[in-house]
């Protein structure tokens, strides 16, 4: 569908061009289910701990590592994180 008829048919509607009128939207957070709520904060609660531990290490870390080692930090935390996005871990799927 052409770009101008998608604007069309929103100012038919009464909505500004590129404005998404949803449902889900509209209700908010009144409108979450209930369980997605739950797990959303059981998930929140799961990583609290590392959340906790990283900042922690960070705090210890901060002014004793020169830019070039914390650039070699980040990377590697970033490496691992990638692979574990790719590579499934057994236990936690």
């Amino acid at each position: 569908m052409p770009i101008a008829r998608l604007a069309e048919g929103r100012a038919a509607h009464g909505l500004p061009a590129g404005h998404h009128r949803d449902e889900r939207h509209d209700r908010g957070l009144a409108g979450c289910e209930r369980r997605g709520h739950r797990d959303t904060v059981k998930l929140f609660l799961l990583g609290l701990p590392m959340l906790l531990a990283g900042t922690w290490v960070g705090m210890k870390l901060y002014g004793r590592l020169d830019e070039a080692s914390f650039r070699k930090v980040v990377l590697i935390l970033l490496l691992i994180s990638g692979m574990l996005l790719v590579v499934p871990v057994s236990g936690f799927g």
